[in-house]
């Protein structure tokens, strides 16, 4: 158990504010380009629907029905733990990426220090190992 000031907290509960803040630095990252919605299911991170922002209320209409939403998926690790992102999120079944998912994550070292990362789904395929239906982190 860690403390906190006086307070102990517990590994998961700093895994869910760790979690909470990673969700929160995905939302502001997004909301200066897109339009977010947020599902309300987790799905091992928070997933968030986004869509280009218009830019006007007469553009909208036009914009309406031609832009797609892409999934954005927010995690947060520290040094050393893998990360895990379902493989159904980012591949086909006939293994070619999604071309409209993404993941956000928001990693801190053992000093503390914040990095941030987004990828796509290729590069997920690309970047990550496979295990089963699971892409892990290297």
């Amino acid at each position: 158990m860690r403390v906190v000031g006086d307070v102990p907290v517990s590994d998961l509960a700093k895994r869910y504010e760790d979690g909470r803040r990673a969700e929160r630095q995905t939302e502001v990252f997004l909301l200066n380009d897109f339009w977010v919605m947020k599902l309300s299911v987790d799905l091992n991170g928070a997933v968030f629907l986004v869509q280009p922002a218009t830019p006007s209320k007469e553009s909208m209409g036009k914009q309406a029905g031609s832009s797609p939403f892409a999934a954005v998926q927010s995690l947060s690790c520290t040094e050393g733990a893998e990360i895990e992102v379902p493989r159904i999120l980012v591949e086909r079944s006939d293994r070619q990426p999604h071309k409209e998912f993404f993941v956000s994550i928001h990693a801190l070292d053992r000093f503390g220090v914040a990095s941030d990362y987004f990828f796509s789904a290729e590069e997920v395929q690309n970047c990550f190992k496979r295990s089963g239906s699971r892409c892990g982190g290297k």
